[in-house]
C-alpha cells in the first residue's frame, strides 16, 4: 500500500506543479491536459524506483540492517537514472537514424536538450522518496502491536 500511496502522491504533486508553471493564457482543459501528461509521464519511472525502493528496504530488513538515508538516496538516484536513460536511448537512436528526426551532435547534446529535467527530477525524488515513504510509516500507516490472547 506504501508504494501505492508514495508513487501516487509524488506523482500528484509534480503533475500540479508542471501544470501550474506552464500556465500562461490557458483554458481550463489545457490545464487538466497539462496535468493528465505530466501524470502519465511520471508515474512508470516514479513506479519503478519506488518499487525497487520498497524491495531493497525489505532486503534490509532480512538482513536485520537499517540503510542510512545517503545509502537509500544515492541508490534511488542511480535506479530513476538508469530508468530514464533506458526510456530515452532508444529516442536517442531514432533521432541518429532516422532521417525525418533532427539528428543531434553527440550524445552530450542530446542530454541537454531531453534528458537534463529527467536528471533533475531524479535528484527530487531520490530525496523524496524516502522521506515520504518514512512520513507516510509513521503518521498513517501503523502497525499492529495488539497482542492476542
Amino acid at each position: 500500500m506504501r508504494i501505492f500511496l508514495t508513487t501516487l502522491t509524488i506523482s500528484f504533486f509534480y503533475a500540479l506543479t508542471a501544470a501550474f508553471f506552464s500556465i500562461t493564457h490557458w483554458t481550463f482543459g489545457d490545464f487538466v491536459y497539462s496535468f493528465v501528461m505530466a501524470f502519465g509521464f511520471i508515474l512508470i519511472p516514479l513506479f519503478i524506483c519506488v518499487f525497487f525502493f520498497h524491495f531493497l528496504l525489505t532486503i534490509y530488513r532480512w538482513t536485520k540492517r537499517q540503510p542510512t538515508l545517503i545509502t537509500q538516496i544515492l541508490t534511488l538516484w542511480f535506479v530513476y537514472n538508469l530508468t530514464s536513460l533506458l526510456i530515452s536511448l532508444p529516442d536517442f537512436i531514432r533521432h541518429q537514424n532516422n532521417n525525418g528526426y533532427l539528428p543531434y551532435k553527440s550524445f552530450a547534446e542530446y542530454f541537454m536538450t531531453n534528458m537534463l529535467e529527467e536528471f533533475i527530477n531524479a535528484t527530487i525524488f531520490a530525496i523524496a522518496i524516502p522521506l515520504l515513504d518514512t512520513f507516510f510509516r509513521v503518521k498513517f500507516i501503523k502497525p499492529d502491536t495488539s497482542q492476542k490472547y
